[in-house]
C-alpha cells in the first residue's frame, strides 16, 4: 500500500501527517479518536464545535479509556447519538518537525443507532447528518486533503459493509 502523507501547519509548527489504514491500534501516544457516523441514508454525521465551524464527532482520550469507548462518549457528548458497528478504519501518525514526539489520531466509523434530542453542550452547537460528497461545503480543509480522502474513502468502504 502506497504513503499517504501531508504537510500541515498547526500553532505555528509543522507536522508532517502520515495515513495507515494496514497496521494495529497503536496502544499509546493517541490524541484524538474520531469518526465517521453514518444514518440510515447514507449521510454522515458533522457538529459545529462552538459557534465558528464544523467538523466529524470525536475527541480526546480520557483516564483509562479505550479508542471505541472515547469515541462512543465523544459521540453521545457533541451530537447526543448513540451508535454501532464501530470499526476501526485507521490511523493519521503526526509527526512534529521540531523531533517532538509522533502522537496518533485514530480513526473510526459507525452506523448510527439512537438519536437523541440535541443538547448544545460542550464545545458542540449544533449538529446535522450531511452526504459525504457535501462535507467539503462545511469543513473546507478537507477538499485539499489526501489524508482526508484516504479516511473518508475507507469510512464509505466499512459502511457498504456493515449498513443494514
Amino acid at each position: 500500500m502506497s504513503i499517504v502523507e501531508e504537510e500541515l501547519i498547526y500553532d505555528g509548527k509543522k507536522h508532517l501527517l502520515r495515513w495507515h489504514a494496514d497496521l494495529p491500534i497503536p496502544t499509546s501516544n493517541i490524541t484524538q479518536v474520531r469518526g465517521y457516523i453514518f444514518d440510515t441514508e447514507g449521510k454522515v454525521l458533522i457538529v459545529e464545535s462552538r459557534g465558528e465551524h464544523w467538523t466529524t464527532v470525536g475527541g480526546h482520550p480520557e483516564g483509562n479509556e479505550t479508542p471505541v469507548e472515547t469515541f462512543k462518549r465523544e459521540v453521545m457528548e457533541e451530537a447526543c447519538v448513540e451508535i454501532e458497528n464501530e470499526t476501526f478504519l485507521g490511523f493519521i501518525e503526526v509527526i512534529p518537525e521540531n523531533g517532538d514526539t509522533h502522537y496518533f489520531q485514530l480513526r473510526y466509523a459507525a452506523l448510527l443507532k439512537k438519536k437523541l434530542p440535541f443538547e448544545a453542550r460542550f464545545e458542540t452547537t449544533a449538529c446535522k447528518f450531511v452526504l459525504p460528497d457535501e462535507i467539503s461545503k462545511y469543513i473546507p480543509w478537507t477538499g485539499k486533503s489526501p489524508v482526508f480522502a484516504e479516511e473518508m474513502k475507507a469510512a464509505l468502504a466499512v459502511y457498504k459493509k456493515i449498513k443494514k
